[in-house]
């Protein structure tokens, strides 16, 4: 559950809104979160474009992957 008062939402929302989302099936919350990500990685590669746009995709997903993975990873770039 997002703090109460993000994105404009009251406490009481946030509070309905976190009820709902505890009474869906697994399935449905796993399909919820796998949104958010998918949403969260666009915005993400959204910015970067927007802020380097000479980089080409590959530097793009690598930057990427240096910013989402924890420091020392083997796979980071």
């Amino acid at each position: 559950m997002l703090p109460s008062g993000m994105f404009g939402t009251s406490p009481e929302a946030s509070r309905i809104q976190a009820e709902i989302q505890r009474g869906l099936p697994p399935a449905d919350r796993l399909r919820i979160a796998i949104d958010m990500s998918d949403t969260a990685r666009e915005l993400m590669r959204a910015r970067l474009r927007r802020e380097q746009p000479g980089w080409d995709e590959r530097r793009v997903a690598a930057e990427m992957l240096r910013d989402l993975l924890p420091k020392g990873h083997p796979s980071a770039p």
